[in-house]
């Protein structure tokens, strides 16, 4: 049988930089996420006005229109700097950054917002979504080869 040359690149070959799914989850972290949710506040402030102008009235009274905002901004912004802290600061506090910022911005911003705000309606479902990506993307940089050998970066077993 004739010898069928593997497609994976093997560990030697592989080059440190920012590239595949490295390169994807940079993106997301510090592109698309914050477009996503900036966006999403402002359509959601536009259509509460035409639909509901009572409540956003009520809203901009209370002064939840700026908390709201001021959180989005806090958020996105530690997403970007995150994303811009792997590339170009390539060490393994980076990928620490990272980590933090994964479920800092994520599940554990959720759950304080819980625990502040309290409600009957809890947003179970945004919670699960918003901890397995936090799980899914943790796995990756603790797992990948490329953040192992971009950031110099392993975790103590």
């Amino acid at each position: 049988m004739p010898h069928v040359a593997e497609s994976k690149p093997k560990n030697s070959q592989l080059k440190p930089g920012i590239q595949g799914w490295l390169l994807v989850f940079v993106l997301w972290l510090g592109v698309l996420n914050p477009v996503f949710w900036i966006g999403f506040n402002f359509v959601a402030f536009e259509r509460m006005e035409d639909v509901n102008p009572g409540d956003a009235e009520l809203m901009r009274e209370m002064g939840w229109d700026v908390l709201l905002w001021v959180v989005t901004l806090i958020r996105e912004g530690m997403r970007i700097a995150a994303a811009l802290i792997l590339y170009f600061y390539r060490r393994p506090v980076s990928v620490w950054i990272a980590f933090a910022v994964l479920w800092l911005a994520g599940p554990l911003l959720i759950l304080g917002t819980w625990g502040v705000v309290g409600g009957s309606e809890y947003n179970v479902a945004g919670l699960v979504r918003s901890a397995l990506w936090a799980l899914a993307w943790s796995l990756f940089l603790f797992m990948s080869q490329r953040v192992r050998l971009t950031y110099a970066f392993s975790v103590r077993r």
